[in-house]
Formats: structure tokens, C-alpha cells, sequence
């Protein structure tokens, strides 16, 4: 892995390097920022925390990737605008190196909470590798603990075993959320109660925080913590490509499923162990969640 991410970061800085004048930004950590030498890219603030379904596109470079991240598909719609058509083939070629290598990995573990954690695992190896900027997310602040976050299907199996075993949620609060359309008005009341996440301890901090989801692993910002809970507000997350691809792979892989934590999770519960409740979720089909 570590021969694809060096040449990930070498061919986008030998790109910079011949276009006197155009800001590329470095592939090991790629981030948005308001002043003017950044490049904007076309993404709500919370589509970091959103797992895209495939979008048929016939011009599409990276159709290869089944279900390539909001945050990935954006990264490349930009490369492929600012790079020499051989530049950005190179990074295609990476790009694909470093997914096929990631998916055989993850397809040589055993599905459920077993992948998850080899997910975890990889994807803390990758954001600590190109870990390079101060984020402003400190323990506590809690507003993307608030947003609407998504989840494979292992990463559910994971949590429901984890409620199974013991820990304490509030399955009420469960279920209120697994009535919500994506990204449905519900999501955009920034701080509500209702919107809590479950694993949220009484002291903002997370309750499996060693077994959060790829998601929650990946997101962070340098913006203003409290830009994250104040409507209108921009919120600026660090994007590493790297993780991207990687959360790509395991969304890719073929059969898997995902949706909001609270769908997948009450519907792992209801299918694997004696929960009941009054409401019922059906197990969502990968087809059934609608795209960005």
C-alpha cells in the first residue's frame, strides 16, 4: 500500500509542478478552504458523512468503482479538470491499484463485524499516514454526532454486537430515527435531541469510540466546531483521498448494503437477536437507498 500511496502524492505533485500558476491540491491530504487559492469542490457540508449509491454516467472515470464516496467522485470530477490528460491517467491507474488491493483484502475476511474491524483498522492506518493538518474536533463537541451518518452492512453487524452484549442505548430514540427519509428535513435540525446519535454518552463523548464507524473515523474539520451546529454555516472537512478509496472498496464489495446507522443497526437487531419493538424495519436492499 505504501507504493500506491507514494505514487498517488508523487504523480498530482509533479502535475503541480509543470503548471506554473494553478493550485493543485496534494493527494496524501486533500482539503477545501475559503480563501482564494483553494478550489471549491461541489459538496453540501454533510456529505462527508453520506455513503453514495452508484450513478449511471457513461463519462464516468472511475466507473470501475461500483460505489465510489460523494467525497471520491468529486475529487476526481476535479483532478480530471485540472490535470494533463497523462497526469490523470496515472492517478486513474493508482486510483485502481490501490481499490483492487483494498477489495481483495476485505474480501478475504469474514463478512459481518470481522471486516468491519479489518475496515477500521485499515482506514486508521490510511488517516494517520497522511494525517497533516490541526482539526478544530475535539472530545465533546459532538455536532456530527448529530447528523445523519451512514454505515455498511459489517459496520451494522458490529453495532448491533455490540448492543447485544451489553451496552446500553436508547432503542426508542433507535427506531424515531429509522423513520427519517435520507436526508430528510428531520436531519437538518442541527442539535435536535432526537437527532442524538445512540452511542453518544451523557458527556458528548463517544461510547465505542475504538469501534466507530469508517465514517466517523474519516471526518474531521478546520472549521470552527461550532460551524458544525449553526444552520448556514460552511464546515470544512480534511478529505483524504486515500480513505476515500478505501471506504469505496468495502461499499463495492459485491452484496454489501448500507444505509443510516439507525436503519442498518435496528434492522441487524431485529433479524439477529430476540429485539422487539413496535416498529419493525425492513432490511434495506442497496438499491432502495436513493443517491445524492
Amino acid at each position: 500500500m505504501e507504493g500506491v500511496r507514494h505514487a498517488l502524492e508523487n504523480s498530482c505533485n509533479e502535475a503541480r509542478s509543470r503548471r506554473r500558476g494553478v493550485k493543485y491540491l496534494t493527494w496524501c491530504a486533500i482539503f477545501v478552504r475559503r480563501d482564494t487559492c483553494a478550489i471549491r469542490l461541489p459538496l453540501k457540508s454533510d456529505d462527508s458523512t453520506m455513503l453514495e449509491t452508484a450513478t449511471p454516467d457513461p463519462s464516468n472515470p472511475i466507473a470501475f468503482i461500483s460505489f465510489p464516496t460523494p467525497l471520491l467522485r468529486a475529487l476526481v470530477i476535479h483532478y480530471r479538470s485540472t490535470m494533463s490528460a497523462s497526469d490523470f491517467e496515472n492517478v486513474l491507474f493508482n486510483i485502481r491499484e490501490f481499490f483492487d488491493k483494498s477489495t481483495a483484502q476485505l474480501l478475504a475476511a469474514q463478512s459481518g463485524a470481522g471486516r468491519a474491524e479489518l475496515l477500521h483498522h485499515m482506514m486508521d492506518h490510511e488517516l494517520k499516514a497522511s494525517a497533516s493538518m490541526e482539526v478544530s474536533c475535539r472530545k465533546g463537541c459532538g455536532g456530527c454526532c448529530h447528523y445523519e451518518v451512514e454505515v455498511t452492512q459489517d459496520e451494522s453487524e458490529l453495532l448491533a454486537e455490540i448492543i447485544t452484549n451489553g451496552f446500553s442505548v436508547d432503542l426508542k430514540r433507535l427506531e424515531t430515527q429509522a423513520t427519517y427519509e435520507r436526508q430528510g428535513p428531520e436531519w437538518a435540525k442541527f442539535w435536535s435531541a432526537e437527532n442524538r446519535c445512540v452511542f453518544l454518552s451523557a458527556e458528548g463523548s463517544c461510547g465505542i469510540y475504538e469501534d466507530r464507524p469508517s465514517i466517523c473515523r474519516k471526518h474531521s474539520v478546520i472549521t470552527p466546531a461550532s460551524s458544525c451546529t449553526t444552520l448556514g454555516e460552511q464546515v470544512t472537512p480534511v478529505q483524504v483521498p486515500l480513505a476515500e478509496i478505501l471506504l469505496s472498496a468495502a461499499l463495492s464489495i459485491p452484496g454489501a448494503k448500507h444505509a443510516s446507522l439507525s436503519k442498518m443497526v435496528l434492522a441487524t437487531l431485529n433479524k439477529t437477536s430476540e429485539h422487539t419493538s413496535k416498529t419493525q424495519t425492513p432490511f434495506l436492499e442497496a438499491n432502495e437507498i436513493s443517491g445524492l
